[in-house]
């Protein structure tokens, strides 16, 4: 039986004779790109692409290769058309592309090369292969034919360069894909600087380290006099290059310090003036002309001066105040002279300062509150006092307190301008003491009705008139009105949180004069929904959530406090209360998460 089957099978095997090779392996396709295999390079001069070919068909035959790369909006940007032998068997096929692409490209375009995509077409040109294979044609993203040695290029320099400084530029080399630093780069710098008829070409080169970085330092020479300049950078690995390109300014602003010595002067003295005048390297500027003006309240230029810069940059001059100048602030400025001096820098400096009529007072007037701030229901008792210099009170004088609203000084009637408000006179009893009574009704009035206002400082001033020399003496002091005894302040930090996190954030509490809050419990409570002060006692009666306790500095840090989900999770209403075993005041505040 087995002799019998064997030869049965013989006469099959011969009356059907050999199995072709397309039957035999049906499904690989006779012809095919490796798309996996296939490069891209990068050369100075062209780009070229390498295409893998398997020929199965055991034969050479002549075809046309169409390859064609494509931006994003499928426009051509670089393309070859070529006739080409296909022979048997697996071989690269290197076929150069133009124009140069990465020539024609703009910055733009550089940075997006990996949306960049091969078109490829391979169509056999004799009819019986074309026949039998037919054409070949697909897309392949420039993203995975990227060569080792492509990077992507970014330059970092100043904007504004000083002459006789050390002018550093840094050359970052990444990976255009995974934005990996890519070492090894090979980076020269070249600034460019056009000085009159001469040109400043500065040069350096680097090396990127594995962070992908190079750093780039030139020498700026000091005689440098040109505006504008150009950094130009190009990096190398391999057959791969860059280019990257920045303005430069050259900065010729002089830094110029105007002092005096003192801020205040009476007609008859002597303002000395003193400059010192620094270049943009923070070097002394020597032999440079300025010119100083000062000019009076209205803008008139009363005193004019030329000045010239020693070794040390240092400028000096003297104006004797005559005994008729008008009483005010008066400016000064000192401005570099462009035209004289080497002509290089420019540059202003200003000073300001007073010219008053003073005298020494015969006795000091002093004024002291009851308190250092007042509640809502609260009024002031104010105690005016004067005593001589040599220790006695001032008997039996008169005594003026008044709200000054608003004060400025009237330098065309060379008088003070004041807008008063409420006042309170009477005499001082044997000890120069004076208290008067302040009511505050209509300007806590006002205050609450502003939802963000905490409090507000309302000026006054006490007058004290001599009466045996009927000479008067002043004595301005504040008055601070404030909503609560203790003011709180949220601190959260420049970065939102997430409402599926742990909250973390500052209390800072202090006493509306300034004070620390120190050693007080802050509670904090969820804000209810209404926000009417009606609806207060609700908030008041929410569930305590956590108690921290401030510091000898008044402040508190919150930590791990966890909102609870709601509707709209772009911020939460929170509620706090302090308490200082004295008074307890809320505040509450929106918490951005």
């Amino acid at each position: 039986m087995s002799r019998r089957w064997c030869s049965l099978l013989l006469c099959l095997v011969v009356c059907l004779g050999p199995l072709p090779v397309g039957a035999m392996v049906a499904s690989e396709p006779s012809l095919r790109l490796r798309e996996a295999a296939t490069r891209i390079e990068f050369r100075a001069d062209h780009i070229s692409v390498a295409l893998v070919i398997d020929n199965r068909t055991g034969q050479s035959f002549p075809a046309r290769v169409r390859l064609e790369i494509l931006n994003p909006q499928d426009h051509i940007r670089a393309a070859a058309n070529r006739e080409e032998i296909i022979r048997p068997g697996a071989h690269e096929l290197l076929v150069p592309l133009s124009p140069t692409l990465t020539a024609t490209l703009n910055e733009v375009e550089r940075r997006r090369l990996m949306w960049y995509r091969l078109r490829y077409r391979i169509t056999p040109t004799t009819e019986a292969a074309n026949a039998r294979m037919g054409p070949i044609a697909g897309y392949i993203s420039l993203s995975e034919l990227i060569a080792p040695d492509v990077f992507e290029l970014r330059v970092a320099a100043p904007r504004l360069a000083r002459a006789g400084t050390r002018y550093r530029a840094r050359a970052f080399a990444t990976h255009p894909l995974t934005s990996q630093p890519v070492a090894g780069v090979e980076v020269t710098g070249e600034v460019d600087f056009e000085n009159g008829e001469r040109q400043f070409i500065l040069k350096a080169t680097g090396l990127t380290d594995g962070d992908g970085i190079a750093a780039l330092d030139f020498e700026l020479p000091r005689e440098l006099r040109a505006d504008d300049g150009e950094i130009k950078v190009k990096a190398r690995r391999g057959d791969f290059q860059q280019e990257a390109a920045e303005e430069i300014s050259l900065n010729k602003q002089a830094s110029i310090l105007v002092t005096t010595d003192k801020t205040l002067y009476q007609p008859g003295q002597q303002l000395h003036v003193r400059a010192l005048v620094f270049d943009a390297a923070r070097r002394a500027l020597a032999n440079q002309s300025a010119t100083l003006k000062i000019a009076d309240p209205e803008g008139i230029t009363v005193f004019r001066a030329t000045l010239q810069t020693s070794r040390f940059g240092v400028a000096s001059v003297d104006w004797p105040l005559s005994e008729s100048l008008r009483l005010g602030d008066y400016l000064l400025s000192l401005e570099l002279d462009e035209e004289q001096g080497g002509g290089n820098h420019s540059g202003q400096g200003y000073a300001a300062v007073r010219v008053s009529r003073y005298e020494l007072p015969n006795y000091v007037v002093s004024v002291k509150t009851d308190r250092a701030y007042y509640l809502p229901g609260q009024s002031a008792e104010v105690e005016v006092r004067a005593d001589y210099l040599f220790g006695q009170p001032v008997p039996r004088g008169h005594v003026r307190v008044v709200r000054e609203t608003e004060r400025n000084w009237n330098y065309r009637e060379q008088k003070w301008d004041v807008e008063e408000g409420e006042q309170h006179e009477g005499p001082a009893d044997k000890d120069g003491r004076f208290t008067a009574r302040l009511d505050f009704t209509d300007e806590f009035a006002d205050l609450l009705k502003n939802d963000y206002a905490r409090y507000r400082d309302l000026t006054y001033a006490a007058y004290f008139t001599d009466p045996t020399t009927n000479r008067t003496e002043q004595r301005r002091f504040d008055v601070r009105l404030t909503r609560d005894a203790i003011h709180l302040y949220v601190i959260e930090g420049d970065q939102r949180q997430s409402a599926k996190l742990p909250l973390q954030f500052y209390v800072s509490a202090a006493y509306a004069d300034g004070t620390p809050a120190a050693a007080c419990d802050v509670q904090i409570r969820d804000g209810a929904e209404a926000a009417t002060e009606d609806e207060t006692p609700e908030r008041a009666s929410a569930p305590v959530r956590q108690i921290v306790r401030t510091n000898r500095y008044g402040v508190a840090k919150v930590s791990g406090l966890r909102l609870e989900e709601q509707e709209d999770e772009s911020e939460a209403e929170l509620y706090l209360t302090i308490a200082d075993g004295k008074s307890a005041r809320a505040a509450e505040f929106r918490l951005n998460a």
